[in-house]
């Protein structure tokens, strides 16, 4: 990441990223192939207008030349109107699927830690990508799924000591 939008009600502007470093992160084929697929976008709107592609374009724009970037309401807006059709969706699917949907745009960087964490990848690497300097701040927040893992080796530690599993006979020595 090397710039971030900020917006206070109709007006916005461009910044540095809050620790004033850029970053990358690696991203999954599937997330590369949307992003390809965006750009090819971005690349046929801006012919369609008659404009060149900004070099330095945003990835979702509001002007065909990729300039001026979505506002961080905008994309607050669109994920809260997903939110609410996949909500009518679980409810109106058959059987009705009691599901709310009430969860903010800023809940996915808190998904998308918590389940790097639960996975177990190494706190160094799940702050890296989070920004965050020191990997404790990553795990005082994210604690729950650190816990969540420690009953997984608890778990895995009672297997490979040959101990009985709740869903294998309890009375049966190891």
């Amino acid at each position: 990441m090397r710039r971030s939008i900020w917006q206070v009600k109709s007006t916005w502007g461009v910044k540095d990223p809050k620790t004033h470093q850029v970053r990358a992160i690696a991203l999954d084929p599937v997330a590369v192939s949307l992003l390809t697929a965006r750009k090819a976008r971005a690349e046929s709107e801006a012919t369609t207008a008659c404009v060149p592609l900004s070099a330095d374009a945003f990835v979702w724009s509001t002007l065909a030349d990729g300039f001026a970037p979505r506002t961080p309401n905008s994309l607050t807006r669109a994920f809260h109107r997903l939110c609410r059709t996949m909500e009518s969706e679980a409810l109106a699917a058959d059987p009705p699927r009691v599901e709310t949907w009430q969860f903010r745009f800023h809940d996915l960087r808190h998904l998308s830690a918590t389940q790097m964490v639960a996975q177990g990848l190494d706190p160094k690497t799940v702050a890296s990508r989070l920004g965050h300097a020191n990997p404790s701040v990553t795990l005082a927040v994210y604690a729950h799924a650190v816990e969540a893992r420690d009953r997984d080796a608890a778990d895995g530690l009672g297997r490979a000591l040959g101990w009985p599993r709740d869903d294998q006979d309890a009375d049966r020595p190891p």
